[in-house]
């Protein structure tokens, strides 16, 4: 029997029904548990959203808690404290400037027919998500990678800071510690 999975209460049952876009009642009833985030928001940028999704959900209802939407707050701030603490962390750690406008230009430059592409199709959603995420406002975002070239996190335009959806395999080996906290632990 085919099962129906729910990220929220709602629609019951199989089969096509009226659906309606999620507002903030039915987001005040996804369950998370502690558990991972879904990640199959259909956007390159998802996780900018989710991250500012969970600074709202974690000021509306505390910030005591170990939920899904706590880590994506915490590993925010952990990302931030990397930022700041570069000088100090430089040989395990490198930050890297990323102009849209330059980054689109070059891949639909590129004789890749496939990074045009998604060079075309990264510009439709940075253009249609400006003015939602600030995107408008902005030249330049800087990725923190470590010394693999893993992606640790990021600035963010919506939230100030993300970080990457694996950074916990990104940060395994950086074993920061920041008075009695490591970092992304």
């Amino acid at each position: 029997m085919a099962k129906v999975f729910r990220l929220h209460d709602g629609q019951d049952g199989t089969g096509w029904f009226v659906s309606n876009p999620i507002a903030d009642v039915q987001l005040k009833t996804i369950k998370t548990e502690g558990k991972d985030v879904a990640t199959s928001i259909p956007s390159p940028f998802a996780r900018i959203d989710l991250v500012k999704s969970a600074f709202h959900w974690v000021s509306d209802n505390g910030i005591d808690g170990n939920t899904a939407h706590h880590k994506l707050v915490s590993d925010a701030l952990d990302v931030a404290q990397l930022f700041f603490l570069y000088n100090k962390h430089k040989d395990k750690i490198k930050i890297v400037s990323w102009n849209p406008n330059d980054r689109f230009d070059k891949l639909n430059l590129d004789e890749n027919e496939r990074h045009a592409k998604f060079a075309e199709t990264l510009k439709v959603y940075w253009t249609q998500d400006g003015e939602v995420y600030n995107f408008n406002k902005v030249n330049r975002l800087y990725l923190l990678l470590n010394n693999s070239n893993q992606v640790i996190g990021g600035t963010s335009p919506a939230s100030l800071f993300f970080s990457a959806p694996d950074v916990k395999s990104a940060a395994k080996d950086l074993n920061i510690v920041c008075n009695d906290d490591v970092l992304f632990g």
